[in-house]
């Protein structure tokens, strides 16, 4: 799919084929970097989201990929928030929560990919204990 960022990974998400939405971390990363900042910006609250919803879908591949690219995205989001400084808030008010939410999982390979995230975010000094304190543990 080719268009605007929300519309990109809109056509990802809706896709039938796993694979597809798979894709949608991998897009996100690529918009970082790469979309027209204003049009990011005014995007983001939709992309995330998706981002969230994907997170929650019932496709426990889906959401282990989302899960495994959390920290890539995160730190890529640290990387281009002088470039759209909307980015600056996607660690504490999306992602965090979406592996906070995954550690809970009934599913294991969806709870240690969380587990894992979790980890190399606090590994690479995205988050902080203090920080995780605040955070609400409710599935």
């Amino acid at each position: 799919p080719t268009g605007p960022p929300f519309i990109r990974i809109k056509e990802y998400e809706k896709s039938s084929n796993i694979f597809d939405r798979q894709m949608v971390p991998r897009v996100l990363l690529e918009l970082f970097k790469k979309a027209p900042p204003d049009v990011l910006a005014e995007d983001l609250p939709e992309i995330m989201k998706i981002i969230t919803r994907m997170s929650r879908e019932d496709d426990i591949m889906v959401r282990t990929d989302l899960l495994e690219q959390i920290p890539t995205i995160a730190c890529t989001a640290v990387q281009c928030k002088s470039r759209v400084p909307e980015l600056g808030v996607i660690l504490s008010d999306h992602l965090l929560p979406i592996v906070v939410h995954n550690l809970g999982d009934k599913d294991n390979q969806v709870r240690k990919t969380a587990h894992t995230s979790l980890f190399l975010l606090l590994e690479k000094n995205l988050v902080t204990r203090q920080k995780l304190k605040l955070l609400p543990y409710s599935n």
